[in-house]
């Protein structure tokens, strides 16, 4: 895999979605069914993963203080969508 570079994401910022995704061979797209808060919204940063056991957001907390200014989490929660895993505490911390 190519290194992420800050001169790359500079020059990824402003495209469109799609057309990052093709240029990717079509790889890391999300499920149909998530979706932004605001259609407005856009993210562009360099992805810090992060997986987490279902219910349980300690990893997240950790993960807070291992990512670097401009990396954007990417979580995966055991497919459990009813627990909290992010709110004041942890985007105070961001």
């Amino acid at each position: 895999m190519a290194e992420v570079t800050d001169a790359l994401i500079a020059r990824a910022h402003g495209l469109p979605t799609a057309t990052l995704l093709e240029a990717n061979a079509k790889e890391g797209a999300l499920p149909s069914r998530i979706k932004p808060v605001d259609p407005a919204m856009r993210v562009m940063g360099r992805a810090f993963t992060v997986s987490s056991p279902p219910a349980d957001n300690l990893w997240l907390h950790k993960a807070i203080y291992a990512a670097q200014p401009g990396d954007v989490m990417v979580v995966h929660c055991g497919e459990h969508f009813e627990a909290g895993y992010w709110g004041e505490i942890m985007s105070t911390a961001a």
